[in-house]
């Protein structure tokens, strides 16, 4: 029971990091965008005439009508008619650049943005290696886990949550191979299923780990596919030990695989000639056509 509890409470340390490690990259992803710039004041058109003041433009008037008097010999001048002239309309201003605007507001906000994500990323690695420092060695791998979903193109960061996440593995394949065996003989084949792929992943050298694991899927109506994969490495690492081949060759059989099955279970007999169950399982496959 007390196997048990550890075990669920590392589950759940494995959920929760995966669960942050969603959310720190869905906070660094939102990063509020800063407001708006007003665009900027348009220059001057080089070369547009500049409309005189009122002032200016009575005075200039009054010395051209000095001038034409003394021109005419005293006279006012007539004014010649001519069709009312419609105001000048002012220059319009040219309309700001929109595009640049928004690409430096686009800018701006990546920056933010990325500057969010460096704050949570350091922070996490930090995390990573306080908990190393204390012996951590899982909340070291969560915290790297963390961080490597935070920048997954980082291959030295990867490396450091690779290795850290491998000791972590390795030091807690004890604890699910009391798991994995409790649940054998309560009969709890997925969850000893589970259990079993965890103590490979710490010891993937383990043949009896793999074997067990090939089994317990086989009997939890598993993946056949995944359940051979194991099958097979045990026999790589142990290829003298007969119950490895049995294990591979009812896998075999499950699939379908008649000919891979009966392969195995006669390397079986050769390994274990005083076995009766071997032979009787190859009674049983039959003779190829």
């Amino acid at each position: 029971l007390e196997a048990q509890r550890r075990t669920r409470d590392i589950e759940r340390l494995l959920a929760e990091a995966m669960a942050e490690a969603a959310l720190a990259v869905a906070q660094a992803e939102t990063t509020e965008a800063p407001p708006p710039a007003a665009p900027p004041a348009a220059p001057p058109r080089t070369g547009a005439p500049v409309p005189p003041s009122p002032a200016a433009a009575s005075s200039l008037a009054a010395r051209r009508e000095a001038l034409a008097r003394r021109l005419l010999g005293g006279r006012a001048r007539e004014a010649p008619s001519s069709p009312e002239r419609s105001p000048v309309s002012p220059v319009e201003a040219p309309r700001p650049d929109v595009r640049e605007a928004q690409d430096a507001l686009r800018r701006r906000f990546e920056d933010r943005r990325q500057h969010a994500q460096t704050v949570q990323l350091r922070g996490y690695v930090d995390k990573a290696q306080a908990a190393l420092a204390s012996g951590d060695v899982v909340g070291a791998a969560n915290a790297y886990r963390i961080a490597v979903a935070l920048s997954p193109d980082d291959a030295a960061l990867q490396q450091l949550s690779s290795e850290t996440q491998a000791k972590a593995d390795a030091l807690l394949a004890d604890t699910f191979t009391r798991q994995a065996t409790y649940e054998e003989k309560n009969g709890q084949w997925p969850q000893a299923a589970i259990s079993w792929l965890r103590v490979c992943k710490g010891r993937p050298d383990d043949a009896h780990a793999q074997d067990r694991a090939a089994h317990a899927m086989l009997k939890a109506d598993g993946d056949l596919h995944e359940a051979a994969k194991h099958g097979q490495r045990a026999c790589a690492l142990d290829p003298e030990n007969a119950r490895f081949r049995v294990t591979l060759a009812n896998v075999y059989l499950a699939a379908g695989l008649l000919l891979n099955g009966r392969r195995e279970l006669e390397t079986a007999a050769r390994l274990a000639p005083h076995d009766d169950t071997i032979g009787a399982m190859l009674k049983r496959v039959g003779k190829p056509a």
